[in-house]
């Protein structure tokens, strides 16, 4: 029983600490002149670290020094942004039959 607590610690725990290995490299990254590098760990740490927001928050705005970008530039280029289409039909489109002709129409396609 003892180690399945371990395990759910370690599990629960492991993205913050292994986000402070992150963070360790792109501070030796930094230190090396790689800037593209060090945000990529800056990245890293911040992502593995979303349970703990302020350390998160600190490690993005790190991304945002290196990178001299805004946070929500990180994703991913290949995404599409989610936006709202209006689905909203015009009314000159729209084909108004009466109610017995739609029923025959759906009995006749089935």
């Amino acid at each position: 029983m003892k180690d399945k607590a371990n395990r759910w610690e370690m599990g629960w725990l492991g993205g913050p600490i292994l986000a402070l290995r992150y963070r360790r490299a792109a501070q030796l990254d930094e230190s090396h002149g790689l800037p593209f590098a060090a945000a990529m760990n800056w990245r890293k740490a911040a992502e593995l670290s979303a349970w703990f927001t302020v350390l998160a928050n600190s490690y993005w705005q790190q991304w945002e020094r290196v990178m001299h970008l805004p946070r929500r530039l990180a994703g991913p280029i290949g995404l599409a942004s989610a936006r709202i289409v209006n689905t909203k039909r015009n009314s000159s489109n729209v084909r108004l039959r009466p109610i017995g002709q739609q029923q025959a129409t759906l009995r006749h396609a089935a």
